[in-house]
């Protein structure tokens, strides 16, 4: 169960993290700001299918729908 909720943690802090970053290095970029959200998405479709965790995987293909969904709505 410990393993479970740090994966979690690390993968939203790496999320969080990633964003801030890519705010401080391309400030107001719409374009690098959704790369940046695709990369982390597609590290989470990943790593739950290497180790076969169901909940990164859901969580990489909603968040890859959901950052489509935005551009196109």
């Amino acid at each position: 169960m410990l393993t479970h909720i740090a994966l979690i943690v690390g993968a939203l802090s790496l999320l969080l993290l990633s964003i801030r970053a890519c705010d401080v290095y391309f400030s107001g970029n719409m374009s690098a700001l959704a790369i940046t959200v695709m990369c982390n998405c597609f590290v989470w479709l990943l790593i739950g299918w290497r180790f076969s965790l169901m909940y990164f995987i859901i969580s990489g293909v909603v968040g890859i729908i959901l950052l489509f969904s935005s551009f196109f709505i």
